[in-house]
């Protein structure tokens, strides 16, 4: 998937801390995708990096809107949508995880592309 917003973040290099990034997600991202329910959109995300020496927590705060199809009437409609959520990010070669929060990168990963999570966050915040 070629994604018009970087959404990688390198973090082999970054110290300890806290990190910012901003992202508008708009058509051309929801595109990349080929979901039948999100059409396009514009999707303001500020994502707050804590990093750690061998963990990660991502904290995301989203809102905009996506275009979506209303299940009357056929139109294509825009759907306001917000959220917030955590990702715990884990460096390990052994461990898995069942948790829905948690993801687990190899010991030798040195960067991360939130282009998927942020896409999941949108997406499970529609409703049903």
């Amino acid at each position: 998937m070629e994604c018009n917003v970087d959404t990688v973040i390198q973090f082999s290099g970054l110290k300890s801390g806290i990190y910012h990034f901003d992202y508008t997600l708009d058509d051309s991202f929801f595109s990349d995708f080929k979901n039948e329910k999100i059409l396009g959109g514009n999707v303001f995300f500020d994502v707050k990096l804590e990093k750690k020496e061998r963990l990660m927590l991502f904290f995301f705060a989203f809102s905009g809107k996506v275009k979506t199809e209303c299940d009357r009437c056929l139109e294509v409609m825009d759907w306001p949508v917000e959220g917030n959520e955590t990702i715990c990010v884990k460096l390990s070669d052994s461990e898995t995880s069942d948790d829905e929060n948690v993801v687990i990168l190899p010991e030798n990963a040195f960067k991360i592309d939130l282009a998927q999570l942020m896409y999941e966050l949108v997406a499970v915040s529609l409703p049903i």
